[in-house]
């Protein structure tokens, strides 16, 4: 019995939007590749990742299989905060995953600081990045 022969799965970087879906760029497609925001297994904007190589009809659209190479590791946002966790919101339009951050790793920062968080723990299908703050970039008001 023959084996049959595994087709390649196509690798490019993702470029993502603020609602959550994005676009892989290939280099061996002529079109971008769309990826919603339940398929994204936790990749970010910027990020290599690799995709299943599918047949596409009119509109090619995928799933991230895995990341390669990661884009991000620091986030700049606003810091908010509660008694026991707190959590930075990305300025950036790109990134809409809130980095969550444990109350020993606040370094100081108060709610509404503009900060920037460097990131300790990639996020998954089930629990968004966690980071820790490492630069108070000014204070609230």
């Amino acid at each position: 019995m023959a084996k049959k022969k595994r087709k390649k799965a196509l690798t490019g970087v993702l470029s993502k939007h603020k609602r959550g879906f994005g676009f892989v760029t290939c280099d061996e497609l002529e079109q971008d590749v769309f990826i919603a925001a339940e398929s994204m297994n936790g990749a970010m904007n910027g990020d290599e990742v690799e995709i299943p190589r599918h047949l596409w009809r009119e509109s090619p659209e995928g799933i991230v299989d895995r990341v390669l190479s990661r884009n991000t590791t620091e986030i700049v946002g606003t810091f908010n905060r509660s008694k026991k966790f707190g959590f930075v919101v990305p300025d950036s339009r790109k990134s809409r995953e809130d980095v969550f951050v444990r109350k020993k790793d606040f370094a100081g920062a108060k709610k509404g600081d503009k900060v920037v968080a460097e990131i300790t723990r990639y996020p998954d299908r089930n629990n968004n990045a966690e980071g820790r703050i490492v630069e108070i970039i000014s204070r609230a008001g």
